[in-house]
């Protein structure tokens, strides 16, 4: 005759299901932040090195953090020592791999 599992085993299989997939759930961390400042530096090194400036740009970000998102956008301004105009720039960041990631960024048409 066949054995019927306890009442005990099988209130240990429940329980050993319920952490399995509770413990699948919570392996997701949430996405990486970093300050402002770090895309300042980044992309004005990058409009530098494109030749989109001719001398190093201050680029304000804001002060907030930045949640490193793929294809998130931050709205930025950008001087240029000895010019009175400012741009907008708009910052897309992509492959984004924990705190590593990139930027592509889009100098604005007009001057703000």
């Amino acid at each position: 005759m066949a054995r019927r599992p306890t009442a005990r085993f099988e209130a240990g299989l429940t329980v050993l299901a319920l952490a399995l997939t509770l413990g699948a759930c919570s392996t997701q961390e949430p996405p990486a932040k970093v300050s402002a400042k770090v895309i300042e530096v980044e992309v004005a090194q990058q409009l530098l090195a494109e030749g989109a400036v001719a001398a190093t740009p201050t680029i304000d970000c804001g002060e907030d953090l930045v949640t490193l998102v793929e294809g998130a956008e931050v709205d930025c301004t950008m001087a240029v020592a000895g010019d009175t105009d400012t741009a907008d720039v708009t910052v897309t960041i992509s492959d984004v791999n924990g705190t590593t990631f990139k930027l592509d960024t889009k100098l604005a048409d007009n001057p703000a």
